[in-house]
């Protein structure tokens, strides 16, 4: 017999198929990932067609049988419209759900991931800033257990202290101190100060940062990402880097 269910859910991605279905991907806070088809809602009389768009937070009705989830009802909660009138908040707010669509399994609740998606695309709506997405990365990794601690040395599992130069090794895929990796990047003390304070901040209300702490980060992210989602293996050799100053990473 059919089930019913009434969701908060983001909506993640949507495709069109037939004549007025669209098929849609769903982060729901009490479900998890799942999959939906709304029927008809590409009509002109469709009543919650306008609900089911990326990037909306949606109260959303289901009923779940068999062949799987079919939404009967909408109502859009939060349109998020900042993040498509700004080209940068739109670009983050895509990057952010692929993201997740690619780390979230299916049907398995992560409230914490949700709550902070939720935060993420408010603030990427309301204030545009492009570190509102690299807080979002570090936290969505620190959720899932995949953020290298900053905290401890991922080599000799020794404490790092506010006052030792952190640095990020590719070879332990970690934070490590400098005579642990000759060929680890020595990151900026803002850097680190950074990641300190950025698991507690709101994301709406980041403090400012250099450029430099930004690329830090960046670099450091997209190393971790790459790794989780596309490395199958360590590799045997890890090539030497260049030897910058001990505020420029060395990537």
């Amino acid at each position: 017999m059919p089930r019913s269910h009434t969701e908060q859910a983001l909506v993640l991605r949507v495709y069109d198929v037939g004549e007025a279905d669209r098929f849609c991907i769903l982060f729901t806070e009490g479900l998890g990932k799942i999959s939906a088809r709304a029927r008809a809602v590409r009509k002109m009389k469709s009543r919650f067609g306008g609900s089911m768009l990326p990037l909306q937070r949606v109260s959303v009705q289901l009923t779940e049988s068999s062949a799987g989830y079919l939404v009967t009802g909408a109502e859009c909660l939060d349109a998020h419209d900042g993040c498509r009138t700004n080209l940068g908040a739109y670009r983050d707010a895509l990057e952010a759900c692929e993201l997740l669509l690619k780390s979230l399994p299916e049907k398995e609740t992560a409230p914490a991931v949700f709550s902070l998606t939720c935060d993420f695309f408010k603030a990427a709506a309301s204030t545009y800033d492009s570190l509102s997405l690299i807080a979002f990365k570090l936290r969505l990794l620190s959720e899932f257990g995949t953020l290298p601690s900053h905290q401890e040395s991922v080599v000799s599992h020794t404490n790092i202290s506010e006052t030792d130069q952190l640095c990020f090794s590719r070879r332990y895929s970690g934070f490590c101190l400098p005579h642990e990796d000759a060929y680890a990047a020595r990151l900026s003390p803002l850097t680190a100060a950074f990641l300190r304070s950025v698991m507690t901040e709101h994301l709406g209300h980041l403090q400012a940062i250099s450029p430099i702490v930004k690329t830090e980060l960046t670099q450091i992210l997209s190393y971790l990402i790459s790794n989780q989602f596309t490395m199958t293996s360590a590799p045997s050799r890890v090539a030497p880097l260049s030897v910058g100053s001990p505020t420029t990473p060395t990537w």
